[in-house]
């Protein structure tokens, strides 16, 4: 019963579904849950209400259901759960109230559960504190408290929780590490990210002898202590990852020598000394990036002879001391992104016979010695680049063997070394894309790479591309060489690549296509022939791609297209035609294209165009004419997607129908005043109408007509009132934007009705008071409020974003730099 408009349960409705054990009414239009509305579910086990508007709950309503093993009704708007809720299912092992409003729960709510329930979630509320009376479950494996208001916990909070053994507080404000989770002898996964926790306390964690897994990523510890984790000895991941950690002390986890995942990424470490990993005998994943490593012992991984996979990205480094990685004889991936060597050598990577994929990019090398790879037998993935290489030695990949994927980007060579691939037989993906000083290609560089199904030669500077080169790819299935200055091409250049399934060339100074140069890619899926200047395109050029799904002609000044053109293709789903200098489409140009649904034309010349006239108006389901000189558009009733932006459109008309399927319609900047010819598609659910010229808009008859809308943007328009304020409720609308109109007041009394709102965005209209309280109360969901536009006062500004902060709402203050003629505060200009 999911995904419904069920606004009602009636008792009775279950009567005859006896045998009913699983049921699911999720993401429906619930407000109360009466009582006797699963009367006749007697033997139901598991039952599901998320994503309802539920407010209220009848104390009896789960009375009918005993056997009840399972409960979610998660993601609703319960604010208060009556005491006796559960006094008759006494069998309830599985229990969600998270995504709710409560913040509070009496202290027998869940006497009658208190031997049966095993999982408990009340994440995303609003609970501030938590009694030991409450959290009287002496069955209870897994509590989820995540995402609410807690700063600290009462020491006794889970002092009955003797079986507990995963609890979740990450994402709340506690400053320190609970004195509550002392003792919790079961407790085998604590999280405690995303909180304000400055120290690590060891007298807490060394209670917890079990633990297997422990979460302090994401506040603001700054120090390991000796022996923080000494008696974690069951330890097998640990978080401490976005902390402000400086400096890590040897042998602080010499104890936990079943650790397998360790994460330190982004802190302030500068130092990595020789026993810094002591012990770590098991440890299979160690990420250290985005720490400012400037020294680094030879022996610091010495430990390490499991290790699989090593993350040492944007660590600063300028060079490795000796050979740091060998005794990593088990390691697989390494990351070396974004460092700051200049040389690449043998020596550097000793002891890495096992790796498969090594990473690169973004180091300033200066040269990469011809022998550096070459204890890599195993090697399948490696990635260089952006660097200033000029050369590439012919032996790089001599001992690479079982090479699969090579990415050689934005480098400064000008060719390659005959037969630099002639040992990497199993060469599958070859990316070479970037390199402003490459001019030509030879065929010699792929003849020893049979295996090869992806080439990419992008963004070079191409000149030309000799006939046969190739010859040799008959298995590749990908071929991009998009933005290199070809300006022709032989018609035999792709004669032997058969199995072609995508094919890019936009962006080549290309002003003609020889006929006959695709006709052997019966295969071909993908045409990119955009941002050429092919203004003129044969009848007949298209004529053997049978297989053709997607073709992009954008940006080529094409003024006209032969009614032949597109014969043939039966399987086109998607073609671009945007950019050109279009003025009419013939109506039976596409006749052949019996799968046609996405068109684009904007910006082109078109004045009309008659949308039910086409041959391809039945499949057609997404259609952009933005940017074009059109004064109305007909909507078909099959058109799921209509972007028209910028055009000089008063008004939409549409087919004689009963029903419409468009659901998303962009028209700004047009010449709309009113919204009625809009008001007919009922099942919009984006609607963008900004940049029009409303004046008045009357928001509760719009949203009251289009009832399924879930983003609506009206923006920019000159409003200056939004009709009477008394609407009905609106609960899809997810996103609205009242930017930069004339709005007088912020219009609360109306955006109560739109309970479910998580962005909104009020900057730029008349008024300057900023209630951020009021304007957050009735919004459960908010995710994000936009001020930009308005010149706040600085001090209204910052308790405003304390409050948004206290409610992890974003303040976005918009997306483009702002000069501000006073103050800023966190990018919103203030005074």
């Amino acid at each position: 019963m999911d995904d419904n408009n069920i606004a009602t349960l009636e008792g009775g409705i279950f009567s005859d579904l006896i045998g009913l054990e699983k049921l699911f009414i999720d993401n429906n239009l619930l407000r109360d849950l009466k009582a006797a509305s699963f009367r006749g579910a007697s033997n139901l086990k598991k039952l599901y209400l998320r994503d309802n508007r539920i407010r209220h709950v009848d104390e009896s309503v789960f009375n009918d259901v005993p056997q009840l093993k399972s409960l979610t009704i998660e993601d609703n708007w319960i604010e208060t759960i009556p005491r006796n809720l559960f006094a008759n299912m006494r069998r309830l092992k599985e229990l969600s109230l998270s995504d709710n409003n409560l913040d509070d729960l009496d202290d027998s709510v869940f006497q009658a559960i208190s031997s049966t329930l095993e999982r408990l979630y009340l994440a995303n509320n609003k609970f501030a504190t938590i009694r030991a009376a409450v959290l009287n479950l002496g069955s209870l494996q897994h509590l989820d408290l995540s995402d609410n208001y807690f700063k600290s916990l009462p020491n006794d909070a889970f002092i009955h929780l003797k079986r507990l053994e995963s609890i979740n507080l990450n994402d709340n404000a506690l400053s320190a590490i609970p004195e509550a989770l002392r003792g919790l002898t079961s407790l085998d996964d604590l999280e405690l990210a995303d909180n304000r926790i400055m120290q690590i306390d060891t007298h807490i964690l060394s209670t917890l002898t079990r633990l297997e897994e422990l979460d302090l990523s994401q506040n603001f510890i700054s120090s390991i202590p000796s022996g923080a984790f000494d008696n974690l000895r069951s330890l097998k991941e640990l978080h401490l990852d976005d902390n402000d950690i400086r400096h890590i002390e040897g042998n602080v986890f010499a104890q936990n020598r079943n650790l397998k995942k360790l994460i330190i990424s982004e802190n302030e470490i500068d130092e990595l000394s020789g026993n810094v990993f002591s012990g770590l005998h098991n440890l299979e994943d160690l990420f250290l990036s985005n720490n400012p490593i400037t020294r680094m012992d030879e022996r610091a991984f010495r430990d390490l002879s499991r290790l699989e996979s090593l993350a040492l990205e944007n660590t600063s480094m300028t060079a490795l001391p000796g050979s740091p990685f060998s005794n990593l004889v088990s390691l697989e991936k390494l990351d070396l992104d974004a460092n700051k060597f200049t040389e690449a050598n043998d020596v550097m990577f000793r002891g890495l016979e096992h790796v498969e994929d090594l990473y690169l990019n973004h180091i300033p090398f200066k040269s990469v010695r011809g022998n550096s790879f070459h204890q890599l037998g195993n090697l399948q993935v490696v990635s260089i680049g952006p660097s200033e290489l000029t050369s590439l030695d012919k032996d790089l990949f001599r001992y690479s063997l079982k090479l699969e994927e090579v990415f050689l980007h934005e480098l400064e060579f000008s060719s390659l070394p005959s037969g630099f691939f002639r040992f990497n037989r199993k060469l599958k993906t070859l990316s070479i894309n970037g390199n402003k000083k490459l001019l030509s290609i030879e065929r010699e560089w792929f003849k020893n790479v049979p295996s090869l199904r992806i080439l990419n030669l992008m963004n070079n500077s191409i000149s030309s591309l000799q006939p046969g080169v190739f010859d040799d790819l008959e298995d590749l299935e990908s071929l991009f060489l998009s933005n290199n200055p070809v300006g022709t091409l032989d018609v035999k250049l792709l004669t032997k690549l058969p199995r072609l399934e995508a094919l890019e060339l936009a962006g080549m100074a290309l002003t003609t296509l020889p006929i006959g140069i695709f006709d052997n890619l019966a295969d071909l899926e993908e045409l990119d022939l955009g941002y050429n200047q092919l203004k003129t395109l044969d009848s007949y050029i298209f004529r053997n791609l049978f297989s053709l799904e997607t073709l992009l002609l954008a940006e080529n000044g094409i003024e006209s297209l032969s009614p032949e053109l597109f014969y043939g293709l039966r399987n086109l789903n998607e073609i671009d035609l945007s950019g050109n200098e279009l003025t009419t489409l013939e109506t039976h140009v596409f006749r052949n294209c019996l799968n046609l649904e996405k068109l684009d034309i904007a910006s082109n010349k078109f004045v009309t165009f008659n949308l039910p006239q086409m041959s391809f108006a039945k499949t057609l389901l997404d259609l952009d004419i933005s940017d074009n000189m059109l004064t109305t558009i007909t909507v078909t009733e099959d058109l799921e997607s209509l972007f028209a932006n910028d055009n000089q459109i008063t008004g939409l008309e549409s087919v004689a129908s009963p029903s419409h399927d468009l659901t998303m319609l962009s028209l700004a900047n047009n010449r709309l005043s009113d919204v009625s010819t809009i008001l007919m598609f009922t099942d919009l659910e984006y609607l963008n109408i900004s940049r029009n010229n409303f004046n008045q808009l009357d928001l509760g008859r719009l949203t009251g007509s289009l009832d399924e809308l879930e983003v609506l943007n009206v923006s920019h328009c000159g409003i200056s009132s939004l009709g009477n304020p008394n609407i009905a409720n609106q609960e899809s609308m997810k996103v609205l934007d009242l930017s930069h109109n004339e709005l007088p007041s912020l219009p609360l009394e109306v955006l109560k009705h739109f309970p479910e709102m998580e962005m909104f965005v009020l900057g730029g209209n008349k008024f300057e008071d900023l209630d951020a309280d009021r304007l957050i109360q009735n919004f459960k969901d908010m995710a994000l409020v936009g001020v930009d536009g308005t010149e706040w006062n600085c001090g209204l500004v910052e308790r405003a974003a304390r409050t948004f902060e206290d409610n992890d709402i974003g303040f976005w203050s918009g997306e483009l730099p702002v000069v501000c003629s006073d103050r800023a505060f966190n990018g919103v200009c203030c005074k």
